[in-house]
């Protein structure tokens, strides 16, 4: 018998991503996954999805980014 996170891609609420955006899917995936068994990974896979997908919007958005203050 085989751990439930093997074939996560395939179960992944974000499953829907796969198309467009297979990098996005899969740090969801690893993510949704692993919440209960190792919710620390899990947080880093989110936060690393999260930075992505704000990426992602401005790219598609045409947003410029601001500077920082240093």
């Amino acid at each position: 018998m085989t751990s439930g996170a093997t074939n996560t891609q395939s179960t992944s609420n974000f499953s829907f991503l796969e198309g467009n955006w297979p990098d996005l899917a899969s740090l969801a995936a690893f993510a949704e996954s692993y919440a209960r068994s190792d919710p620390q990974s899990a947080q880093v896979k989110i936060r690393i999805f999260a930075e992505r997908m704000v990426e992602i919007l401005y790219y598609v958005l045409g947003l410029t980014k601001t500077v920082e203050a240093e």
